[in-house]
């Protein structure tokens, strides 16, 4: 998220938001709105790209992991 000095705080209610949203859509699958939300804030909120690229990263890697594990 970006520095809170130059975030207004409903920009920074969004991020955090978006980024449960984030964390969520590894674990179920999002409502067509929901999905919009985050597919929409992502392109605009650099930072929130970031933290879901990152998140993906660590998915990707716990599930070779898993798959190196189990095979």
């Amino acid at each position: 998220m970006a520095n809170r000095k130059q975030v207004p705080e409903i920009a920074a209610s969004t991020c955090r938001h978006v980024h449960r949203l984030i964390v969520e859509r590894f674990d179920r699958e999002l409502c067509p709105d929901e999905e919009n939300r985050v597919d929409l804030h992502i392109a605009a909120c650099h930072d929130c790209l970031v933290f879901y690229d990152q998140l993906t990263l660590i998915h990707k890697a716990m599930e070779a992991l898993r798959q190196g594990l189990a095979g």
